[in-house]
Protein backbone atom coordinates (compact mmCIF):
# COMPACT_ATOMS: atom_id res chain seq x y z
CA UNK A 1 0.00 0.00 0.00
CA UNK A 2 1.37 3.43 -1.01
CA UNK A 3 1.12 6.03 1.79
CA UNK A 4 1.43 9.61 0.53
CA UNK A 5 1.48 12.70 2.76
CA UNK A 6 1.46 15.30 -0.01
CA UNK A 7 -0.23 15.66 -3.38
CA UNK A 8 -0.20 18.16 -6.24
CA UNK A 9 -3.42 20.04 -6.95
CA UNK A 10 -4.07 22.37 -9.88
CA UNK A 11 -5.52 25.77 -9.00
CA UNK A 12 -7.40 27.31 -11.96
CA UNK A 13 -8.11 31.05 -11.76
CA UNK A 14 -10.98 32.76 -13.57
CA UNK A 15 -8.52 34.24 -16.06
CA UNK A 16 -7.52 30.69 -17.00
CA UNK A 17 -4.13 30.71 -15.28
CA UNK A 18 -3.10 27.30 -13.96
CA UNK A 19 -1.03 27.19 -10.79
CA UNK A 20 -0.11 23.79 -9.35
CA UNK A 21 0.21 23.62 -5.55
CA UNK A 22 1.81 21.02 -3.29
CA UNK A 23 -0.72 20.41 -0.50
CA UNK A 24 -0.98 18.24 2.58
CA UNK A 25 -2.98 15.11 1.82
CA UNK A 26 -5.15 15.39 4.98
CA UNK A 27 -5.55 19.13 5.57
CA UNK A 28 -5.39 20.33 1.97
CA UNK A 29 -3.15 23.23 3.05
CA UNK A 30 -0.31 24.24 0.68
CA UNK A 31 3.29 23.46 1.61
CA UNK A 32 4.71 26.90 2.46
CA UNK A 33 8.30 26.31 1.31
CA UNK A 34 7.31 24.61 -1.95
CA UNK A 35 4.80 27.35 -2.78
CA UNK A 36 7.28 30.13 -2.02
CA UNK A 37 9.96 28.39 -4.11
CA UNK A 38 7.63 28.02 -7.11
CA UNK A 39 6.44 31.63 -6.92
CA UNK A 40 9.95 33.06 -6.51
CA UNK A 41 12.10 30.76 -8.63
CA UNK A 42 9.92 28.92 -11.16
CA UNK A 43 6.74 30.74 -12.09
CA UNK A 44 8.53 33.96 -12.97
CA UNK A 45 10.54 32.15 -15.67
CA UNK A 46 7.36 31.63 -17.68
CA UNK A 47 7.41 27.83 -17.42
CA UNK A 48 4.26 25.89 -18.30
CA UNK A 49 1.96 24.66 -15.53
CA UNK A 50 2.84 21.07 -16.39
CA UNK A 51 6.53 21.84 -15.80
CA UNK A 52 5.73 23.49 -12.47
CA UNK A 53 3.75 20.38 -11.54
CA UNK A 54 6.82 18.27 -12.34
CA UNK A 55 8.92 20.52 -10.07
CA UNK A 56 6.45 20.07 -7.22
CA UNK A 57 6.36 16.29 -7.61
CA UNK A 58 10.15 16.28 -7.28
CA UNK A 59 9.90 18.43 -4.14
CA UNK A 60 7.29 16.03 -2.73
CA UNK A 61 9.75 13.18 -3.31
CA UNK A 62 12.50 15.25 -1.62
CA UNK A 63 10.26 15.91 1.41
CA UNK A 64 9.37 12.25 1.53
CA UNK A 65 13.04 11.34 1.75
CA UNK A 66 13.54 13.73 4.67
CA UNK A 67 10.66 12.04 6.47
CA UNK A 68 11.92 8.51 5.77
CA UNK A 69 15.45 9.36 6.94
CA UNK A 70 14.38 11.47 9.91
CA UNK A 71 16.35 14.48 8.65
CA UNK A 72 15.38 17.92 10.04
CA UNK A 73 16.91 20.36 7.56
CA UNK A 74 16.29 23.44 9.70
CA UNK A 75 18.18 21.85 12.56
CA UNK A 76 20.98 20.83 10.18
CA UNK A 77 21.24 24.39 8.85
CA UNK A 78 21.50 25.77 12.37
CA UNK A 79 24.35 23.33 13.01
CA UNK A 80 26.14 24.39 9.82
CA UNK A 81 25.74 21.09 8.00
CA UNK A 82 23.45 19.52 5.35
CA UNK A 83 23.77 15.91 4.16
CA UNK A 84 26.35 13.20 4.61
CA UNK A 85 27.52 11.26 1.56
CA UNK A 86 25.38 8.30 2.64
CA UNK A 87 22.31 10.51 2.92
CA UNK A 88 22.87 11.93 -0.54
CA UNK A 89 23.00 8.37 -1.83
CA UNK A 90 19.71 7.77 -0.02
CA UNK A 91 18.16 10.79 -1.74
CA UNK A 92 19.36 9.48 -5.09
CA UNK A 93 17.73 6.12 -4.36
CA UNK A 94 14.49 7.85 -3.33
CA UNK A 95 14.37 9.69 -6.65
CA UNK A 96 15.15 6.47 -8.50
CA UNK A 97 12.48 4.20 -7.05
CA UNK A 98 8.91 3.68 -8.22
CA UNK A 99 6.10 4.42 -5.79
CA UNK A 100 5.47 0.85 -4.60
CA UNK A 101 9.18 0.22 -4.01
CA UNK A 102 9.57 3.48 -2.11
CA UNK A 103 6.55 2.63 0.02
CA UNK A 104 8.20 -0.69 0.92
CA UNK A 105 11.34 1.22 1.93
CA UNK A 106 9.23 3.48 4.14
CA UNK A 107 7.85 0.44 5.94
CA UNK A 108 11.36 -0.95 6.42
CA UNK A 109 12.55 2.40 7.76
CA UNK A 110 9.74 2.47 10.33
CA UNK A 111 10.69 -1.02 11.48
CA UNK A 112 14.36 -0.04 11.83
CA UNK A 113 13.49 3.05 13.86
CA UNK A 114 11.18 0.97 16.09
CA UNK A 115 14.12 -1.38 16.72
CA UNK A 116 16.32 1.55 17.66
CA UNK A 117 18.49 1.25 14.58
CA UNK A 118 19.76 4.07 12.39
CA UNK A 119 18.04 4.08 9.01
CA UNK A 120 20.49 3.04 6.30
CA UNK A 121 19.54 2.58 2.67
CA UNK A 122 22.01 -0.24 2.19
CA UNK A 123 20.03 -2.28 4.70
CA UNK A 124 16.46 -1.41 3.65
CA UNK A 125 17.27 -2.00 -0.03
CA UNK A 126 18.88 -5.36 0.66
CA UNK A 127 17.43 -8.02 -1.64
CA UNK A 128 15.74 -5.47 -3.90
CA UNK A 129 16.21 -5.97 -7.65
CA UNK A 130 16.74 -2.32 -8.54
CA UNK A 131 16.35 -2.85 -12.28
CA UNK A 132 12.74 -3.93 -11.70
CA UNK A 133 11.69 -1.13 -9.35
CA UNK A 134 13.40 1.92 -10.84
CA UNK A 135 12.10 4.68 -13.08
CA UNK A 136 14.08 5.77 -16.13
CA UNK A 137 17.47 7.44 -15.72
CA UNK A 138 16.06 10.62 -17.22
CA UNK A 139 13.19 10.76 -14.70
CA UNK A 140 15.65 10.18 -11.86
CA UNK A 141 17.86 12.99 -13.13
CA UNK A 142 14.92 15.40 -13.38
CA UNK A 143 13.86 14.65 -9.79
CA UNK A 144 17.40 15.09 -8.51
CA UNK A 145 17.91 18.31 -10.45
CA UNK A 146 14.81 19.95 -9.00
CA UNK A 147 15.65 18.59 -5.53
CA UNK A 148 19.09 20.21 -5.74
CA UNK A 149 17.57 23.54 -6.80
CA UNK A 150 15.06 23.41 -3.91
CA UNK A 151 17.78 22.51 -1.40
CA UNK A 152 19.98 25.36 -2.66
CA UNK A 153 17.08 27.81 -2.25
CA UNK A 154 16.27 26.58 1.28
CA UNK A 155 19.91 26.80 2.34
CA UNK A 156 20.49 30.26 0.89
CA UNK A 157 17.36 31.54 2.58
CA UNK A 158 18.74 30.37 5.91
CA UNK A 159 22.19 31.80 5.16
CA UNK A 160 20.69 35.19 4.24
CA UNK A 161 19.01 35.29 7.66
CA UNK A 162 22.36 34.90 9.44
CA UNK A 163 24.52 37.85 10.37
CA UNK A 164 27.42 38.38 7.97
CA UNK A 165 29.96 37.50 10.68
CA UNK A 166 28.01 34.56 12.10
CA UNK A 167 30.43 31.77 12.96
CA UNK A 168 28.38 29.10 11.16
CA UNK A 169 27.75 31.10 8.00
CA UNK A 170 30.84 30.03 6.04
CA UNK A 171 30.54 26.44 7.27
CA UNK A 172 26.93 26.23 6.04
CA UNK A 173 27.80 27.87 2.72
CA UNK A 174 30.49 25.28 2.12
CA UNK A 175 28.33 22.35 3.26
CA UNK A 176 25.43 23.53 1.08
CA UNK A 177 27.63 23.92 -1.97
CA UNK A 178 29.10 20.45 -1.46
CA UNK A 179 25.65 18.85 -1.03
CA UNK A 180 24.16 20.54 -4.10
CA UNK A 181 27.20 19.64 -6.19
CA UNK A 182 27.03 16.00 -5.07
CA UNK A 183 23.32 15.79 -5.94
CA UNK A 184 23.81 17.43 -9.34
CA UNK A 185 26.69 15.05 -10.08
CA UNK A 186 24.13 12.24 -9.99
CA UNK A 187 22.15 13.98 -12.75
CA UNK A 188 24.74 13.10 -15.40
CA UNK A 189 22.38 10.50 -16.90
CA UNK A 190 20.17 13.36 -18.08
CA UNK A 191 22.78 14.43 -20.61
CA UNK A 192 21.42 14.44 -24.13
CA UNK A 193 22.78 11.63 -26.25
CA UNK A 194 20.42 12.45 -29.07
CA UNK A 195 16.79 11.64 -29.71
CA UNK A 196 15.32 8.17 -29.47
CA UNK A 197 14.73 5.95 -32.45
CA UNK A 198 11.50 5.50 -34.35
CA UNK A 199 9.81 2.30 -35.46
CA UNK A 200 11.05 -0.49 -37.70
CA UNK A 201 9.21 -0.65 -41.05
CA UNK A 202 7.43 -3.88 -40.11
CA UNK A 203 6.28 -2.37 -36.81
CA UNK A 204 4.95 0.70 -38.63
CA UNK A 205 2.90 -1.54 -40.90
CA UNK A 206 1.65 -3.54 -37.94
CA UNK A 207 0.53 -0.41 -36.06
CA UNK A 208 -1.23 1.16 -39.04
CA UNK A 209 -2.96 -2.15 -39.74
CA UNK A 210 -4.29 -2.89 -36.27
CA UNK A 211 -5.79 0.59 -35.68
CA UNK A 212 -8.22 0.14 -38.57
CA UNK A 213 -11.75 0.07 -37.07
CA UNK A 214 -12.66 -3.25 -38.75
CA UNK A 215 -9.41 -5.05 -37.87
CA UNK A 216 -10.06 -8.12 -35.67
CA UNK A 217 -7.25 -7.16 -33.26
CA UNK A 218 -8.43 -3.58 -32.78
CA UNK A 219 -8.48 -3.32 -28.95
CA UNK A 220 -11.43 -0.91 -28.59
CA UNK A 221 -15.09 -1.87 -28.47
CA UNK A 222 -17.11 1.28 -29.21
CA UNK A 223 -17.49 2.74 -32.69
CA UNK A 224 -16.43 6.20 -31.50
CA UNK A 225 -13.41 4.79 -29.68
CA UNK A 226 -12.19 2.94 -32.77
CA UNK A 227 -12.66 5.90 -35.10
CA UNK A 228 -11.19 8.46 -32.71
CA UNK A 229 -8.17 6.37 -31.70
CA UNK A 230 -7.30 5.54 -35.31
CA UNK A 231 -7.38 9.26 -36.09
CA UNK A 232 -5.26 10.10 -33.04
CA UNK A 233 -2.55 7.66 -34.11
CA UNK A 234 -2.66 8.94 -37.70
CA UNK A 235 -2.37 12.61 -36.66
CA UNK A 236 0.67 11.77 -34.54
CA UNK A 237 2.14 9.52 -37.24
CA UNK A 238 1.61 11.88 -40.19
CA UNK A 239 2.52 15.20 -38.52
CA UNK A 240 4.86 14.26 -35.65
CA UNK A 241 2.85 16.32 -33.15
CA UNK A 242 3.49 16.38 -29.45
CA UNK A 243 0.83 14.88 -27.19
CA UNK A 244 -0.17 18.31 -25.85
CA UNK A 245 -0.46 19.75 -29.34
CA UNK A 246 -2.75 16.90 -30.35
CA UNK A 247 -5.04 17.36 -27.33
CA UNK A 248 -5.21 21.09 -28.05
CA UNK A 249 -6.35 20.78 -31.69
CA UNK A 250 -9.47 22.84 -32.39
CA UNK A 251 -11.92 22.39 -35.23
CA UNK A 252 -12.08 26.16 -35.65
CA UNK A 253 -8.34 26.22 -36.37
CA UNK A 254 -8.64 23.78 -39.26
CA UNK A 255 -9.53 24.38 -42.86
CA UNK A 256 -10.88 21.18 -44.34
CA UNK A 257 -11.26 22.82 -47.76
CA UNK A 258 -7.65 24.05 -47.70
CA UNK A 259 -6.44 20.83 -46.02
CA UNK A 260 -4.42 22.65 -43.36
CA UNK A 261 -4.32 23.07 -39.58
CA UNK A 262 -2.88 25.71 -37.27
CA UNK A 263 -0.95 24.46 -34.21
CA UNK A 264 -1.50 27.03 -31.46
CA UNK A 265 0.16 27.90 -28.19
CA UNK A 266 -2.54 28.85 -25.69
CA UNK A 267 -1.11 28.76 -22.20
CA UNK A 268 -3.69 29.37 -19.44
CA UNK A 269 -6.61 29.29 -21.87
CA UNK A 270 -9.79 30.20 -19.90
CA UNK A 271 -11.97 28.37 -22.45
CA UNK A 272 -10.20 25.04 -21.82
CA UNK A 273 -12.12 23.17 -19.07
CA UNK A 274 -9.26 20.77 -18.30
CA UNK A 275 -7.33 21.44 -15.08
CA UNK A 276 -4.21 19.93 -16.62
CA UNK A 277 -4.35 21.99 -19.76
CA UNK A 278 -2.51 20.45 -22.73
CA UNK A 279 -0.24 22.96 -24.35
CA UNK A 280 2.27 23.22 -27.15
CA UNK A 281 5.83 23.40 -25.84
CA UNK A 282 7.01 24.27 -29.32
CA UNK A 283 6.31 27.19 -31.66
CA UNK A 284 3.05 27.87 -33.45
CA UNK A 285 2.93 26.75 -37.06
CA UNK A 286 0.61 25.97 -39.94
CA UNK A 287 0.78 22.49 -41.46
CA UNK A 288 -0.83 20.92 -44.50
CA UNK A 289 -2.84 17.69 -44.30
CA UNK A 290 -2.86 14.87 -46.80
CA UNK A 291 -6.17 14.03 -48.50
CA UNK A 292 -7.03 10.83 -46.64
CA UNK A 293 -6.25 12.37 -43.23
CA UNK A 294 -8.48 15.32 -44.12
CA UNK A 295 -11.30 13.00 -45.20
CA UNK A 296 -11.04 10.86 -42.06
CA UNK A 297 -11.07 13.99 -39.87
CA UNK A 298 -14.16 15.34 -41.61
CA UNK A 299 -15.92 11.98 -41.24
CA UNK A 300 -15.03 11.81 -37.53
CA UNK A 301 -16.39 15.30 -36.84
CA UNK A 302 -19.62 14.89 -38.81
CA UNK A 303 -20.50 11.27 -38.10
CA UNK A 304 -18.93 10.29 -34.77
CA UNK A 305 -17.92 13.24 -32.61
CA UNK A 306 -21.26 15.03 -33.01
CA UNK A 307 -23.11 12.01 -31.57
CA UNK A 308 -21.27 12.26 -28.22
CA UNK A 309 -23.18 14.21 -25.59
CA UNK A 310 -21.29 17.29 -24.49
CA UNK A 311 -19.03 17.45 -27.55
CA UNK A 312 -20.93 20.42 -29.00
CA UNK A 313 -20.08 22.59 -26.00
CA UNK A 314 -16.56 23.18 -27.32
CA UNK A 315 -14.52 22.89 -30.50
CA UNK A 316 -11.64 20.68 -29.37
CA UNK A 317 -11.25 17.97 -31.99
CA UNK A 318 -10.78 14.87 -29.85
CA UNK A 319 -13.31 14.14 -27.11
CA UNK A 320 -14.06 11.61 -24.40
CA UNK A 321 -16.41 8.81 -25.51
CA UNK A 322 -18.50 9.17 -22.35
CA UNK A 323 -18.90 12.86 -21.60
CA UNK A 324 -17.78 14.55 -24.78
CA UNK A 325 -15.28 16.61 -22.78
CA UNK A 326 -11.95 17.42 -24.44
CA UNK A 327 -9.67 14.40 -24.28
CA UNK A 328 -7.10 14.44 -21.48
CA UNK A 329 -3.38 13.76 -21.69
CA UNK A 330 -3.89 10.73 -19.45
CA UNK A 331 -6.49 9.34 -21.85
CA UNK A 332 -4.07 9.68 -24.77
CA UNK A 333 -1.43 7.81 -22.79
CA UNK A 334 -3.94 5.03 -22.08
CA UNK A 335 -4.60 4.57 -25.81
CA UNK A 336 -0.96 3.66 -26.34
CA UNK A 337 -0.83 1.65 -23.13
CA UNK A 338 -3.76 -0.40 -24.41
CA UNK A 339 -2.06 -0.97 -27.75
CA UNK A 340 1.14 -2.14 -26.04
CA UNK A 341 -0.74 -4.52 -23.75
CA UNK A 342 -3.11 -6.11 -26.25
CA UNK A 343 -1.40 -6.13 -29.64
CA UNK A 344 1.55 -8.52 -30.08
CA UNK A 345 4.50 -7.16 -32.03
CA UNK A 346 4.32 -3.55 -30.86
CA UNK A 347 7.30 -2.15 -28.90
CA UNK A 348 7.14 -1.68 -25.14
CA UNK A 349 8.02 2.01 -25.52
CA UNK A 350 5.29 2.80 -28.07
CA UNK A 351 4.01 6.28 -27.20
CA UNK A 352 3.03 9.59 -28.82
CA UNK A 353 6.63 10.75 -28.54
CA UNK A 354 7.87 7.54 -30.15
CA UNK A 355 5.81 8.46 -33.21
CA UNK A 356 7.40 11.91 -33.18
CA UNK A 357 10.83 10.26 -33.38
CA UNK A 358 9.52 8.00 -36.11
CA UNK A 359 8.30 10.99 -38.12
CA UNK A 360 11.82 12.40 -38.04
CA UNK A 361 13.30 9.08 -39.15
CA UNK A 362 10.90 8.94 -42.10
CA UNK A 363 11.67 12.56 -42.94
CA UNK A 364 15.37 11.69 -43.16
CA UNK A 365 14.61 8.60 -45.25
CA UNK A 366 12.51 10.66 -47.66
CA UNK A 367 15.21 13.30 -48.06
CA UNK A 368 17.90 10.65 -48.64
CA UNK A 369 15.74 8.91 -51.25
CA UNK A 370 15.11 12.12 -53.20
CA UNK A 371 17.17 12.36 -56.42
CA UNK A 372 20.15 14.69 -56.07
CA UNK A 373 18.82 17.19 -58.63
CA UNK A 374 15.60 17.66 -56.63
CA UNK A 375 17.03 17.42 -53.11
CA UNK A 376 16.85 20.56 -50.98
CA UNK A 377 20.12 21.96 -49.54
CA UNK A 378 21.14 20.67 -46.11
CA UNK A 379 20.69 24.06 -44.43
CA UNK A 380 17.16 24.37 -45.82
CA UNK A 381 16.44 20.78 -44.82
CA UNK A 382 17.25 21.60 -41.19
CA UNK A 383 15.10 24.73 -41.26
CA UNK A 384 12.25 22.76 -42.82
CA UNK A 385 12.44 20.10 -40.11
CA UNK A 386 12.63 22.76 -37.40
CA UNK A 387 9.48 24.41 -38.73
CA UNK A 388 7.53 21.14 -39.01
CA UNK A 389 8.47 20.17 -35.43
CA UNK A 390 7.88 23.65 -34.02
CA UNK A 391 11.50 24.13 -33.05
CA UNK A 392 13.29 27.46 -33.23
CA UNK A 393 15.20 28.13 -36.45
CA UNK A 394 18.31 28.21 -34.24
CA UNK A 395 17.52 24.83 -32.70
CA UNK A 396 20.16 22.10 -33.02
CA UNK A 397 17.63 19.26 -32.70
CA UNK A 398 17.55 18.64 -36.45
CA UNK A 399 21.32 18.05 -36.40
CA UNK A 400 20.80 14.99 -34.17
CA UNK A 401 18.67 13.35 -36.84
CA UNK A 402 21.07 14.39 -39.59
CA UNK A 403 23.93 12.77 -37.66
CA UNK A 404 21.87 9.63 -37.15
CA UNK A 405 21.18 9.43 -40.90
CA UNK A 406 24.88 9.99 -41.62
CA UNK A 407 25.82 7.30 -39.09
CA UNK A 408 23.42 4.84 -40.70
CA UNK A 409 24.79 5.48 -44.20
CA UNK A 410 28.39 5.28 -42.92
CA UNK A 411 27.75 1.92 -41.27
CA UNK A 412 26.14 0.62 -44.46
CA UNK A 413 29.31 1.51 -46.38
CA UNK A 414 31.51 -0.08 -43.70
CA UNK A 415 29.49 -3.30 -43.80
CA UNK A 416 29.69 -3.36 -47.59
CA UNK A 417 33.48 -2.95 -47.38
CA UNK A 418 33.65 -5.85 -44.91
CA UNK A 419 31.52 -8.07 -47.14
CA UNK A 420 33.69 -7.20 -50.15
CA UNK A 421 36.85 -8.05 -48.19
CA UNK A 422 35.33 -11.35 -47.05
CA UNK A 423 34.39 -12.16 -50.68
CA UNK A 424 37.95 -11.58 -51.90
CA UNK A 425 39.26 -13.77 -49.07
CA UNK A 426 36.96 -16.64 -50.13
CA UNK A 427 38.07 -16.29 -53.78
CA UNK A 428 41.74 -16.59 -52.81
CA UNK A 429 40.97 -19.61 -50.65
CA UNK A 430 39.15 -21.33 -53.53
CA UNK A 431 41.96 -20.50 -56.00
CA UNK A 432 44.59 -21.81 -53.58
CA UNK A 433 42.70 -25.04 -53.15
Amino acid sequence: MVVLTQRVEMLVRKCGERLPLLVDWETGLPDYDATAFVLQQVRGRGLAANTIEQVLRAIARFNRYLKISGVDLEERFREGRVFSSGEIEGLARTCQLKEEALSACERSARVERADGKQVTWTRILRGTALAEVCVSANTTAIRLGYSAAFLRWLGRRHIDALAFDHRRRSALQEALADAVQAIEARCASKSNHGPGKGLRPDVRDRLLEVIQPDHPENPWRTKHGRERNRLIVLWLYDLGLRRGELAGLRISRMSISMAEVHIDRRADDPTDPRKQQPNAKTLERQLELKVDLTDLTRDYVLNHRRNIRGARKHDFLFVSSGTGAPISLVAINKIFERLRQVVPGLPEDLSPHKLRHDWNDRYSETVDATPAERRIPESLEQQSRNYAMGWSMRSKMSEHYSRRSLRKKTNEVILEMQRAAEGRKREKTIQGA
